[in-house]
């Protein structure tokens, strides 16, 4: 998994952005991955560990299984 920090978190309009530990570009996370996890909060500089698939819709790598750390 992949190790990061929380930089943005919008709930109203239900998406985040999170800085990856190494260094890569920043990957974009949404409300309906943290409820689907069971995720019910998360923080701006929370760590978090986490996944990447490519969204077959936009082609954007997006951030699946994020955990709280």
């Amino acid at each position: 998994m992949i190790h990061g920090t929380v930089k943005y978190y919008n709930s109203e309009q239900g998406f985040g952005l999170i800085t990856r530990a190494d260094n890569e570009k920043d990957v974009r996370f949404t409300f309906s991955a943290l409820k689907k996890l069971g995720i019910t909060g998360i923080k701006e500089r929370q760590k978090v560990k986490f996944e990447t698939e490519t969204n077959p819709d936009t082609g954007k790598v997006i951030a699946v299984t994020l955990e709280l750390v």
